[in-house]
């Protein structure tokens, strides 16, 4: 197996930057691709790519390529890419299919979605106890299991909270996570990382995601220091505490980071909120337990308002489920259903404007041909 250089000059085989058949099919199938070499996408520097997997530690996209891609297809951070070295530079002349991709809507109207990250196996969804938003939770979720990647919740600062407030907190998101794992953790004295740290693995690709002020970055470097030597690589920076104990915003890129044999770590910046992009998947599974009492209504089409027999609103008045949950339920589906409509909207359009291009080509054919 070909070995590449990592950014930090070790070198590493393929398969431990997360290589796997899933990618490396599709660049056999890459037309010219004995010119070409497969790296990933360390990090995107406003159009220069950073790379790991390859001899050029950075490349730019070929213009062609650059024009023929939308806005969710450019290559961001986890993304594997096919690339042409000469003279000392690299040029992207691919990116390759993603088996996974955390995506957000695009601001205003706009129909594509901003892709965040690519290629994650898992994402620790971190939070804290003094940011322990049950509503933002339950994006966040949605969002990481429609885009592939699997979710844990992860309670930071567990330190900070006696037993039973910590009990408390681990209890409210629980019940709010669908079943997905919730591990309290502190990156101040190391509590729960052996439970993060059996994710790791190589070529597996994990990453942090939550509100500015939770911990991610103390959290990378706690994982980043028991996974290398701290001289291997440099620690991402930790802001300040504020007198409440609420941490500062530090991350502002997207950054895959080397966790040495134990794979690979995609940091983010902190968002506090991410916007439905049209998908249903992570909907019905962070709400399973409103999905499975929607299946029980007496009507298939219960808005779960006064419909007789609907057994949503009756599991509100047994106090078995909270108005609030509901209601953040209908708002994601309100969201989701009006982000397909954009979707669907933006494909019809633009499916008419190649209609409306190739008739006139044809038009144009055929008069040429027939007025000679």
């Amino acid at each position: 197996m070909n070995a590449f250089h990592t950014l930090n000059g070790s070198r590493v085989s393929s398969e431990s930057l997360g290589f796997s058949s899933f990618f490396s099919t599709q660049f056999a199938a890459l037309e010219g691709r004995e010119r070409l070499v497969p790296a990933r996408v360390a990090a995107d520097r406003r159009g220069v790519y950073e790379l790991v997997g390859c001899a050029s530690s950075s490349a730019t996209l070929a213009g062609k390529l650059r024009h023929a891609l939308d806005v969710e297809s450019l290559p961001v951070a986890g993304d594997w890419v096919a690339i042409e070295e000469r003279d000392g530079s690299a040029v992207i002349r691919a990116v390759l299919a993603r088996r996974t991709a955390l995506r957000r809507k695009h601001a205003g109207t706009r129909s594509s979605a901003q892709v965040l990250a690519a290629n994650v196996d898992v994402f620790f969804v971190a939070t804290s106890g003094d940011d322990a938003n049950p509503r933002r939770l339950e994006r966040y979720l949605a969002a990481v299991i429609d885009g592939g990647a699997k979710p844990v919740v992860v309670l930071n600062k567990a330190d900070l909270a006696d037993e039973a407030s910590l009990e408390a907190s681990l209890r409210a998101l629980r019940e709010v996570s669908g079943g997905v794992p919730v591990v309290a953790v502190s990156a101040r004295d190391g509590r729960g990382l052996d439970a993060l740290e059996a994710w790791l693995e190589p070529g597996a690709t994990v990453g942090f995601v939550g509100s500015s002020g939770v911990g991610k970055s103390s959290l990378v470097n706690a994982l980043v220091s028991r996974a290398t030597a701290a001289a291997e690589l440099l620690p991402q920076p930790v802001g300040a505490v504020d007198h409440v104990g609420r941490g500062t915003h530090t991350t502002t890129a997207r950054s895959l980071i080397s966790l040495g044999a134990r794979g690979w770590l995609m940091d983010t910046p902190g968002m506090r909120e991410l916007g439905s992009v049209g998908e249903s998947e992570g909907l019905a599974t962070t709400f399973a337990e409103i999905e499975s009492l929607a299946a029980q209504c007496r009507f298939r089409d219960c808005a779960h308002d006064r419909e007789p027999g609907c057994a949503v609103r009756e599991a509100i008045g047994d106090g078995s489920l909270e108005p609030e949950r509901l209601a953040s339920y209908e708002k994601l589906a309100r969201e989701s259903a009006a982000a397909a409509a954009r979707r669907d909207g933006a494909a019809q359009a633009a499916a008419k404007r190649t209609f409306k291009e190739r008739s006139k080509q044809q038009r144009a054919h055929y008069k040429s041909k027939y007025s000679s």
